[in-house]
């Protein structure tokens, strides 16, 4: 459940849990060094927000594609370079 300041459907509980939840109420070299040592030590980039599913899942699937653009595009200059 996501809430901002303006959700005027959003009781105060129901923010305060989820600050509590998310550990927004902590200091912010805190929740860093939280997130920082979940993916270090664990490899744990967290959860998604949206899609209810690990971050990690989301960056494998993603990656491939992301590498074979720069591939894709150096081919390209050589192509273009050679004629």
């Amino acid at each position: 459940m996501m809430l901002s300041q303006n959700d005027v459907g959003a009781d105060k509980l129901s923010r305060d849990q989820l600050v509590q939840t998310l550990g927004l109420d902590r200091p912010m070299w805190e929740q860093y060094s939280r997130w920082v040592g979940g993916i270090l030590l664990h490899g744990d980039f967290g959860r998604s927000l949206w899609q209810h599913t690990p971050v990690a899942e989301l960056l494998r699937a993603r990656l491939p594609v992301t590498f074979r653009c720069p591939r894709a595009i150096a081919l390209q200059d050589r192509r273009t370079s050679a004629a």
